[in-house]
């Protein structure tokens, strides 16, 4: 192999093998100016020289610097040119990772909080607006259509709307009959205009959002957790979640019936608060009965139990709240 250095010059400087080197071996095209002899002695002069055709066929011996530096462009060559080549991977570095830092929170195993945790309720919120009004739709719906309740939103199954529902009725009752009240003390002191009766005062009764607190709380709290032990009494598999879901978004039939109590007709009262009991119970009955039917006999005892408890609680909310 023939090394030429001062291109510039045209000169040369060393042959590492004068023995390897016959002048035949090289043929320069496009020389300008030089001479070329049989001796292995070049002398070139000013010009530029073109492509050698033929290469020198000796190679440099193990340990000189031009075999050191041709062997490492080869293994640098090689690797680029591999892509597969695990010499060419480099390891990650966890501090120097582009991986975006929400990409690992949506990966985190959630099963390590506690109880007591945020984090560890986070799927059970996983519900946007549109999910939470086609779930309102089912409940209201009097007729089944399509899958049932459980079957249609079972697997993500959701205790926003639950929460918000019963949160949103025990406010509505308190502020309702407190409005009731004062609605029927002012009808009564335009119409008795004696002393005894404009001497007394009317209060606004803040027990009333104490009680429908225990209340609701109380049946949305209580009743999921009877019937999911029943199921399991029953053999029956179907999560505690689910039935949370169930009888939480069953009560957002009172809503609108309370908000319309507000008119100061008792019969009128009356009937709104049990058309919303009807409803109810229609709901949890239809959407109930489809898991309970390898168990008929014993399913419709529950759900008669069920329905009356759903009767008592509309009993406390007409003679108690919305007097």
């Amino acid at each position: 192999m023939t090394d030429f250095y001062g291109s510039n010059t045209g000169q040369y400087d060393e042959f590492e093998d004068e023995t390897a080197v016959t002048g035949e071996a090289l043929d320069f095209e496009d020389y300008d100016a030089g001479t070329y002899d049989n001796t292995g002695n070049t002398d070139f002069g000013q010009g530029n020289y073109g492509t050698v055709e033929q290469p020198v066929t000796s190679a440099p011996s193990y340990g000189s610097s031009s075999f050191q530096k041709d062997t490492v462009e080869q293994d640098y060559m090689d690797v680029m040119d591999d892509p597969g080549s695990d010499s060419g991977k480099v390891a990650p570095d966890s501090a120097t990772s582009t991986k975006p830092s929400f990409v690992e929170d949506e990966e985190e195993d959630t099963t390590k909080y506690k109880c007591w945790h945020v984090e560890n309720y986070r799927s059970y919120f996983n519900v946007d607006s549109w999910e939470v009004a086609h779930r309102f739709l089912r409940v209201v719906m009097p007729l089944p259509i399509g899958p049932d309740f459980f079957e249609r939103f079972g697997d993500n199954a959701d205790l926003y709307g639950p929460f918000w529902v019963s949160t949103t009725l025990l406010f509505l009752l308190a502020a309702v009959g407190n409005f009731a009240s004062w609605l029927r003390y002012e009808l009564s002191s335009s119409s008795n205009m004696d002393s005894d009766s404009a001497a007394e005062i009317w209060e606004y009764n803040f027990f009333k959002v104490l009680y429908a607190t225990i209340a609701i709380y109380s049946y949305v709290g209580l009743m999921p957790l009877a019937v999911w032990g029943f199921f399991k009494w029953f053999d029956i598999e179907l999560s505690l979640t689910n039935h949370y879901m169930a009888f939480g978004y069953s009560l957002l039939t009172y809503i609108p019936a309370v908000i319309l109590c507000v008119i100061p007709l008792v019969p009128l009262q009356w009937v709104l608060i049990f058309v919303a009991c009807g409803f109810q119970t229609f709901f949890l009955v239809r959407n109930y009965i489809v898991p309970l039917k390898p168990t008929l006999v014993r399913g419709l005892i529950l759900l008669g139990v069920v329905a009356a408890i759903n009767v008592g609680l509309a009993l406390l909310i007409k003679l108690y709240f919305i007097r």
